[in-house]
C-alpha cells in the first residue's frame, strides 16, 4: 500500500511537529499531560521522524548514484 505524495513527503515533518509539541507539554507542565507517557511517546515520535527522513534522503543520494 503506498500512500499519497503530500502525505508521504509530510509524515516526517508532522511526526517531528507533534514529538515537540508533546515534549512542550510536558515541559511546561500542562495539567493534563501525563509526564513519562509525554516524554516516550513525544520523543518516540521526534525519533521516528528523523529516522524516517534521514533513510528517505539516504535512499534518494543512493538512487541519484546508480543513475
Amino acid at each position: 500500500m503506498r500512500l499519497p505524495k503530500p502525505l508521504y513527503e509530510g509524515m516526517p515533518f508532522l511526526l517531528i511537529g507533534v514529538g515537540i509539541f508533546l515534549v512542550a507539554l510536558v515541559l511546561n507542565r500542562y495539567e493534563h499531560a501525563p509526564t513519562l507517557v509525554g516524554w516516550l511517546v513525544g520523543l518516540a515520535a521526534i525519533v521516528a521522524g528523523a529516522f524516517t527522513l534521514a533513510a528517505r534522503i539516504y535512499s534518494r543520494m543512493q538512487r541519484k548514484r546508480q543513475d
